[in-house]
């Protein structure tokens, strides 16, 4: 008869102070999580090795991943998931008082103490920051006020932050930034957009980089406009399908060229086609020949972004800066539509 051997526990905590980093350095992150978890003295050497160099993201959408870990702020290096399960069976080993529900209803809207709670711990244990937050777009103004209270408190240097995947609550999206008072590197919009969404106020964003963009192109964006936009300070700003005109581009082009938004470097809008004649009205430009090809090279989020202008208009800023319009390229989709692009070319030293 086949006798299940016995297991012998491992003395672990006699180890030598520097094997016993070694050993603890082979964790996986979910290994090194449950080892700090058995105990303070634990959890204190966990912390005290040091040796876990991770960016944590929060999502903060109804699905079962609350927690990602990255390497150095990519998001293709994804190293580690919890998940709302995997947490909860964990809950019994936090000092918290009362229950830690992770949810707050049937909707399975995530509960802010639950991820509170272990944001904070996983933050102190793998002395880590908060680089990543994913948003809820439909979440409601009372929650958006408390997510950036949270952050608020926090003060944390978002690298990226999204709004995905829900439908879009204008008023609640608004809320939430005129309490945010915490510094976003990237900001992106990828939502579902109702025909009767309202317009977003997102203040005088101070970015590098924003993306907008809806889940379909048979509502294009309409919740920007382009006097908000000339508040913006921010480098590089692309909308997918949208609805701006031609007065629109007009007004932006000459904000620009009296130094609104002085930091842009490349704009892109996908539009209906467009008459230049109209964009250019009143605005000193050169039309340059078709057979003068030009590739501009810059980044988006960090990712290489480059483009090609085939002729196109060249305007003059009073400082000498020069940039290039053109709409070329064509969008794939069921409506015709091409990119309107805007290059600021940097100068010539």
């Amino acid at each position: 008869m086949y006798v299940i051997p016995a297991t012998q526990s491992f003395p672990i905590l006699k180890l030598p102070f520097i094997t016993l980093h070694n050993v603890i350095q082979s964790f996986s992150p979910l290994e090194a999580l449950d080892f700090s978890l058995t105990s303070r003295k634990c959890r204190n050497i966990v912390k005290s090795t040091n040796l876990f160099k991770y960016d944590i993201g929060l999502s903060l959408l109804p699905e079962q991943t609350l927690f990602r870990l990255y390497r150095n702020l990519d998001r293709e290096h994804l190293v580690c998931r919890f998940s709302v399960n995997e947490l909860r069976n964990k809950n019994r080993h936090m000092e918290v008082k009362g229950i830690l529900k992770p949810y707050f209803n049937e909707r399975k809207r995530i509960s802010l103490h639950f991820a509170k709670v272990w944001l904070n711990y996983l933050c102190d244990v793998f002395q880590m920051k908060l680089k990543f937050l994913k948003m809820n777009p439909s979440s409601s103004i009372e929650q958006m006020f408390a997510v950036a209270e949270w952050m608020n408190s926090m003060q944390p240097e978002i690298w990226l932050c999204e709004f995905h995947d829900g439908i879009v609550k204008s008023d609640s999206i608004t809320r939430f930034f005129e309490i945010a008072n915490f510094p976003i590197r990237f900001l992106s919009f990828e939502v579902i957009q109702r025909s009767d969404t309202g317009p977003i106020n997102c203040g005088a964003l101070n970015v590098e980089d924003i993306s907008v963009a809806t889940r379909t192109n048979a509502d294009p964006v309409n919740w920007f406009n382009v006097e908000q936009i000339m508040t913006w300070n921010c480098v590089r700003l692309m909308f997918h399908a949208c609805k701006f005109e031609e007065r629109d581009l007009n007004q932006l082009v000459k904000g620009w060229l009296n130094g609104c938004n002085s930091r842009l470097e490349f704009f892109s809008a996908i539009l209906d086609p467009l008459d230049f004649n109209v964009i250019l009205e009143d605005i000193e430009f050169e039309e340059r020949d078709l057979t003068l090809t030009r590739l501009f090279h810059t980044s988006f989020t960090t990712l290489p972004l480059s483009r090609t202008f085939i002729g196109g208009y060249d305007i003059t800023r009073s400082d000498g800066t020069v940039a290039t319009l053109q709409q070329i390229n064509r969008f794939p989709g069921p409506r015709p539509m091409w990119e309107f692009a805007m290059a600021v070319w940097p100068k010539e030293l």
